[in-house]
């Protein structure tokens, strides 16, 4: 990320970037400053200069937390408790930002996600950018501005997509024979890294009246178990980026989300049915503690956090 929250490239899955690329699309400058990002590590900052004569950044690791063991017989819905932040930028400029503290829902004997309650969240708005863009594009369909929906585990890949892989023996992810991604494992836990698309296979769709080409769309999970399953999920991210035209004004679109699991505990299934007519689906800004300042939460990027209150305003309680 640049100063100005700009993403400026994503890695690839050995962690390395082409600075001459980032130089000339962005006219970086050795004065400039640059913000590493993983939902793993402790971001790190650093001046542009430095970067370019360094081969290697190494960043610290973000505390893991005690492993939890859940006893409870098979009818038992398992609940995975996370916090989550998401941000969308357009044309380069951050316009907004969520995160906060939620419960997903697992259904008994299924590996599958069936709802969510909310539990505290906080939403950020650059409205004196979302006011002037929607001026300029008029109406539209896309959700710009909005609160920022936490993950959603609709495009997940355990759910939805796992069955569409072909896996070789060295463990490369295979769509369509398009080599897509890859897994790795070992004997504590497992990553999966998958490109659906990148700016060589990319995907470009019209719907109303809006077209849509996807250049990025990158999601990496990992696991507490050498065997990937949503029970054991540690961490969700996703990079989403399109050029997006409507009435012959194009411009660019990123969505970055993240999930980090914080612990996992079981619930009786008469008790999951008696409560869940008063979950929270709300994306408005509620929250009862700053829990944001949690020493073992994923950090918030720098660049965002300077952003926020300043050019992207909290939207109140």
């Amino acid at each position: 990320l640049s100063k100005e929250g700009k993403v400026i490239q994503v890695s690839d899955k050995n962690g390395a970037v082409t600075s001459s690329v980032m130089e000339t699309k962005f006219g970086l400058i050795g004065s400039d400053t640059i913000e590493f990002v993983h939902p793993n590590f402790i971001g790190k900052k650093m001046g542009w200069k430095s970067f370019k004569n360094q081969k290697k950044i190494e960043l610290t690791p973000i505390t893991a937390l005690d492993e939890v063991v859940l006893i409870g017989n098979s009818r038992d819905y398992i609940v995975l408790k996370a916090y989550f932040m998401s941000y969308q930028i357009i044309d380069d400029t951050p316009q907004s930002f969520s995160d906060g503290l939620i419960e997903y829902y697992l259904s008994p004997n299924r590996n599958k996600i069936i709802d969510f309650n909310i539990l505290q969240t906080r939403v950020f708005k650059n409205d004196s950018y979302i006011r002037e863009f929607n001026k300029k594009v008029g109406h539209h369909t896309l959700n710009i501005g909005s609160s920022i929906q936490p993950f959603n585990f609709k495009e997940e890949l355990l759910l939805n997509r796992w069955k569409d892989f072909d896996f070789t023996p060295r463990d490369k992810i295979i769509l369509k024979k398009d080599t897509i991604g890859f897994r790795e494992r070992n004997i504590n836990n497992s990553q999966i890294f998958v490109a659906f698309y990148t700016p060589k296979r990319n995907k470009t769709q019209s719907v109303l009246g809006i077209t849509s080409k996807v250049e990025n769309y990158i999601i990496g999970e990992t696991f507490n178990h050498p065997t990937p399953s949503v029970e054991e999920l540690k961490n969700i991210s996703k990079y989403y980026q399109s050029y997006i035209t409507q009435k012959k004004i194009t411009f660019k679109y990123e969505l970055i989300q993240n999930i980090q699991i914080l612990d996992k505990r079981r619930l009786p299934q008469q008790k999951y049915r008696s409560s869940k007519s008063f979950y929270n689906h709300s994306y408005k800004t509620g929250y009862d503690e700053d829990y944001w300042h949690q020493q073992e939460y994923m950090k918030i990027p720098k660049t965002i956090k300077k952003l926020m209150d300043k050019n992207i305003l909290s939207i109140k309680k």
